[in-house]
């Protein structure tokens, strides 16, 4: 017997969206009412708020994320206007830190805090540890992380990394961003056979 969601897809589909769009709307809240502290902990407690709401939204991002995936999904949750909500939600996670970092590098931070998300969220979705438990884990270890990444951003390393990344993932909008962009750096290796053949 097919379900619902298999006789209507698109319909899913877009209850899956909009439930999507209501969870970045109540963590922009959640992340404006966080409490004072450093990124590192603020970013613990609203991924907090999103792992609670994977539990009780778990159809409706299985399939979301399951119709993006698709060649020819018209959904972008990488670079639309979703993307750029989640985005602005974590720079100012950044910006209203202890630890916050000067605006355009919070918007750039912002930026891959959002892919972190999204990262998380498709590990929770494959996560068949008991409740879940490596998801929770592996939140905890970003967290680790940025506490650990924080104190090294004043190496220009550190923050052109960042940067590269947030313009790969995330280009300002009208720019065609580094993702699109050839870069020498990617064809370095291009040539080494590991075969030697």
């Amino acid at each position: 017997m097919q379900s619902a969601a298999d006789q209507n897809p698109t319909d899913a589909v877009a209850r899956a969206l909009s439930a999507y769009e209501a969870h970045l709307t109540r963590l922009e809240a959640a992340i404006d009412a966080l409490p004072a502290g450093s990124m590192a902990d603020r970013f613990a407690l609203a991924m907090q708020d999103t792992l609670a709401w994977l539990e009780r939204e778990t159809g409706a991002i299985q399939a979301l994320f399951s119709a993006a995936m698709r060649s020819d999904s018209t959904l972008d949750l990488m670079a639309g206007s979703q993307a750029r909500q989640l985005a602005r939600a974590w720079g100012g996670l950044v910006l209203g830190s202890d630890d916050a970092l000067p605006a355009e590098q919070a918007r750039q931070l912002g930026i891959a805090l959002a892919a972190l998300h999204n990262l998380l969220i498709l590990f929770w979705l494959y996560d068949r540890s008991p409740n879940r438990a490596a998801s929770r884990k592996l939140t905890r270890l970003v967290s680790e992380l940025l506490k650990t990444l924080r104190p090294l951003y004043f190496l220009p390393m550190v923050r052109d990394g960042v940067a590269r990344l947030a313009d790969i993932m995330l280009p300002p909008a009208g720019s065609i961003g580094a993702a699109a962009q050839e870069d020498p750096r990617d064809r370095q290796h291009e040539d080494f056979d590991v075969h030697g053949d």
